[in-house]
């Protein structure tokens, strides 16, 4: 147990890793002013930035091939690492399709093969998936977040550069549109790499079932977008490079689609809300 002032957190099955504060999910902003999505300008050191092409281009999944794609690759990949949801994962989850959420596709130049993906889910209409099994800290869920979900890398060597790849679109995503915090959820030894990228661990080494990913126990894991470039470029210099100081060409997302999406699921909200 936490004592003083130090932020403690709720799991869902009857065990507390610190204080309980209730949750109400709410539509939130996002950079916008009154109910409309703007696109602040991204906060990050101001520098030279070296062009540098990759060998694959990510953009927003938006096609029914690309849809395919992604459940080849994401089934392949998670039965590779012989991971427990494998299994559930040879179809499309009903938030793949969800208007409050984006998928990242990283696909092969040289043959237009999927070759990397994650999606990135906000909580503009519903709890993030961690959430049914935990209680996010109220500055948390006071603010603006999101969950990466499901990144998923074909096998071989250039896996580790997609893996950075997406890391950064999704990173670059949530400068464009004021999101707050990136959460994640993994195995060991998997968070080392988050680590590597300063997460926080939410629940200070504990780990929880997860009824979406069972069979094995997960971390939770959390990083403020704020905190970003200071931890990177004093922990980790050369991903703070990589991160500000290289201009990646082949990091092409439509952030006008995305304003329009999120515009509309925020508009609807808003008519959902009015008294009949």
């Amino acid at each position: 147990m936490s004592s003083g002032n130090t932020p403690e957190y709720s799991r869902n099955d009857g065990h507390t890793t610190g204080r309980l504060r209730s949750t109400r999910v709410r539509p939130v902003s996002i950079g916008r002013q009154g109910r409309k999505l703007t696109e602040p300008q991204p906060r990050g050191p101001a520098s030279v930035k070296v062009t540098r092409p990759l060998p694959f281009r990510i953009r927003l999944a938006t096609s029914e091939q690309d849809l395919v794609d992604l459940v080849s690759l994401r089934s392949k990949a998670y039965a590779r690492h012989n991971a427990p949801a494998a299994g559930r994962l040879r179809c499309l989850e009903e938030q793949d399709r969800g208007d409050d959420a984006v998928i990242l596709l990283a696909r092969s130049k040289l043959d237009g093969t999927a070759v990397g993906a994650v999606r990135v889910q906000t909580r503009l209409r519903r709890p993030l998936m961690v959430e049914s099994a935990m209680r996010l800290p109220p500055e948390i869920t006071g603010a603006n977040p999101v969950e990466l979900m499901r990144g998923s890398v074909r096998n071989g060597a250039p896996g580790q550069m997609v893996s950075a790849s997406l890391a950064k679109a999704s990173f670059l995503l949530c400068l464009r549109f004021g999101f707050s915090h990136v959460i994640v959820t993994c195995r060991e030894p998997v968070d080392l790499m988050y680590r590597a990228y300063q997460f926080d661990d939410l629940l200070a080494g504990d780990m929880i079932d997860l009824s979406y990913s069972p069979g094995v126990k997960h971390k939770v894991l959390c990083l403020p977008i704020g905190a970003a470039a200071e931890r990177w470029k004093t922990a980790n210099p050369p991903l703070f490079e990589f991160m500000f100081n290289s201009h990646h060409p082949d990091i092409d997302l439509d952030h006008a689609a995305v304003r329009q999406q999120f515009d509309e699921l925020l508009a609807g909200s808003d008519r959902q809300s009015e008294p009949i």
